[in-house]
């Protein structure tokens, strides 16, 4: 992933490629289980409407149930503990 890409992709993108659509949703997944974020301020975060949020968090919680990779990405310890 390219840096400027990337941050592009997440806040101000359209709906883009895939690998950037996955990397946003792992985002406001993230912020929603892991820091406790309400959907509505993930919305404005990434500029999107909060149903897309939910939506997105629902995608991850599947792929967590059904891809070992995603699980293991979600897992580890160092995900909670690296930021404040």
């Amino acid at each position: 992933f390219d840096e400027k890409e990337v941050n592009a992709a997440l806040k101000f993108g359209t709906r883009g490629s895939i690998k950037y659509a996955r990397l946003r949703q792992i985002l406001m997944y993230s912020l929603h289980i892991d820091y406790g974020f309400p959907a509505s301020r993930i919305a404005v975060i990434v500029n999107r409407d909060r149903t897309t949020v939910e939506h997105a968090v629902r995608q991850i919680e599947d792929l967590r149930e059904k891809d070992e990779y995603i699980m293991i990405i979600f897992d580890k310890p160092w995900n909670k503990e690296r930021l404040p």
